[in-house]
Order: structure tokens, then sequence, then C-alpha cells
């Protein structure tokens, strides 16, 4: 049955100003947005709802924001962390590392959700 509304739980790091926000997938799974580096409120997040994170995206990286999803990738096996987080994130970006490129318009299936990737250029444009 599909799910009319998501509820994305918010995680604010007020000294950073960010927030990151972890969305239950609806199937055991659940996909976090912009992680920041410090993974401990996605783990505590995610552990206390029953979810294993499957799937980070960043929506930017920016000078001031590291994100924390190439740890996620990496913490494979741990009780929020599902076996292999895909990162995903723009095509636009050039980054050097594994991820799913999206380009404006691409659609992911992330299990219990399907996700659409919107082109929004902010700070260079």
């Amino acid at each position: 049955m599909p799910r009319s509304l998501v509820e994305p739980v918010v995680l604010t790091d007020t000294g950073l100003g960010n927030s990151t926000y972890l969305v239950d997938l609806g199937n055991g799974g659940a996909l976090v947005v912009d992680p920041a580096r410090d993974l401990r409120a996605v783990r505590a997040a995610a552990a206390a709802r029953g979810l294993r994170v499957r799937f980070a995206a960043d929506t930017h990286l920016h000078a001031d924001f590291l994100s924390g999803s190439l740890q996620l990738a990496a913490d494979r096996g741990s009780d929020a962390v599902a076996g292999a987080v895909e990162v995903l994130a723009s095509a636009a970006g050039g980054r050097c590392w594994p991820h799913r490129r999206l380009a404006d318009g691409d659609e992911v299936d992330l299990g219990g959700l399907r996700l659409r990737a919107w082109a929004t250029p902010g700070h260079n444009r």
C-alpha cells in the first residue's frame, strides 16, 4: 500500500546550523538526508525506531559542511546501518567517491519509497 505522507525525523546540530533528516522507508530501512559528520544522533534515532540505514543522500556539499555519507557507507553491519549504504548525490557535483549520480528528474526506488531528484542550483548561480 502506498504511503501518502512521510514524516521525517529532524536531527538538528545547532552548533553547525545543519539539519539531518531520517526517513522511515516503511520496510525496516531508512534514508538519511544530509548526514552530519558526527553520526551519533543518526545511529541513535535509527536504532530507537528499529530502522537500518540503507541510503544516504547528499543534497549539497559546501566548504562549511562535511557529510557523514561516506562514513555511513563504510560502517557495514552496525546495529543502525545496513550491510551496504548506497550514497546518492548530484551528478553535477563531480564527487570523486563512490555514489549513485543523480540528474534532474532521475528516480530511485528506495524499497518503500520512490525518490525523485530535482536540480536546485544555489550558491553557484
